[in-house]
């Protein structure tokens, strides 16, 4: 990453931001059928409790390191590491890909071949990733703004469609039910990996902002999954895209099909999602192979995602694997929770070994 391109803290958050509102928008409840209603809005304020404990390797690597590139703090596992965080990366694109190609194919065009449109947005995106990082942390800016005008609108407009009686007993399901869900939310916060290795071109006071971010994200997050289960009822948990429906309730007099201006909204969360990957593939590929050439790494990451989307779109048991909840928890902890944490020691040592 050219040092001298850096963004501001809040950029950085309000990207993440809108990062983990996609993940939660386009969430699919059929991965735990056994969950009540109620366990639903348990689970996002349990997750909410307890990202602080999670997040606290993130928050030392913060405090410990603040110039320093992940990779450079371990030299000897530099080349092995930035090739295992690449794939990482591809992983998460291909998963963000499929869910807007998931969205699009059921919302938009239901039994229409969707690859043409899959190309020539992975085409734009891998055109934008090849630009610096300013531009996509401006966009990011703005789309947040949207988003969050989308969403108090809707919030404004379901208050009186509001249901309280759709609430069931917590844990009717039994407690693993609400544990997987909590993982489930939990898992799925995969945006401080951006921290880390954004953390050395971003200025300002990190540390405060992140902190700032886990609240913010986890009572948003909380709030929005009660208008969900209050607003739809059982039908919640029926739906495919559970949001979209609960957009398609929101009508506020000439506000209307707010479910289409939130759907915009959504796709565009995701082209600069994949923005973010492939920014961050080419720019750790640029580091580890020492080149100034971004093009074989785009186009390679590019057929990669495309690849892994179509096989995924056609086979029902890859398509499993790719969002399968043990996967994804097991990617959590080794980057998010361990991967900082070994950092953190091997500063701590360091440190020590100076003095």
């Amino acid at each position: 990453m050219n040092k001298a391109e850096k963004i501001s803290s809040y950029q950085l958050f309000l990207l993440m931001a809108v990062s983990r509102a996609l993940s939660t928008l386009t969430f699919i409840p059929q991965i735990n059928e056994n969950a009540g209603l109620i366990d639903y809005i348990a689970a996002s304020v349990a997750a909410w409790l307890f990202m602080p404990v999670v997040f606290m390797p993130v928050i030392l690597l913060i405090k410990s390191n603040r110039t320093d590139s992940i990779f450079t703090l371990f030299p000897k596992a530099g080349k092995p590491l930035s090739i295992a965080v690449c794939i990482l990366l591809l992983f998460m694109a291909v998963f963000t890909l499929s869910r807007l190609n998931l969205f699009i194919s059921t919302v938009f065009f239901p039994e229409k071949d969707t690859t043409v449109l899959m190309i020539i947005t992975l085409l734009a995106v891998c055109y934008c990733a090849s630009l610096s990082l300013e531009p996509v942390a401006r966009a990011g800016t703005l789309i947040f703004v949207f988003l969050a005008l989308s969403l108090a609108v809707i919030t404004v407009s379901l208050i009186d469609k509001l249901e309280f009686n759709y609430i069931t007993p917590v844990m009717s399901g039994g407690i693993s039910s609400v544990i997987k869900l909590v993982v489930s939310v939990t898992v799925r916060t995969v945006e401080p990996l951006f921290l880390i290795l954004l953390l050395p071109v971003t200025n300002g006071n990190v540390k405060k902002g992140f902190i700032i971010w886990i609240a913010a994200t986890g009572l948003a997050l909380s709030v929005i999954t009660a208008l969900l289960t209050l607003s739809l009822g059982e039908s919640a948990l029926y739906q495919l895209f559970p949001y979209h429906a609960m957009a398609q309730l929101a009508d506020l007099g000439v506000l209307e099909r707010m479910d289409a201006l939130l759907t915009g909204v959504w796709i565009i969360s995701a082209f600069l999602r994949l923005c973010l990957i492939l920014y961050l593939i080419n720019d750790i590929c640029q580091k580890t192979f020492k080149t100034a050439n971004k093009v074989p790494f785009t186009a390679i990451s590019g057929v990669i995602i495309l690849t892994a989307v179509l096989v995924s779109e056609k086979s029902l048991s890859y398509s499993g694997f790719i969002f399968s909840l043990p996967l994804r928890a097991c990617l959590f902890v080794i980057f998010v929770i361990l991967l900082p944490t070994a950092a953190v020691i091997k500063i701590k040592i360091k440190e020590k070994r100076v003095k």
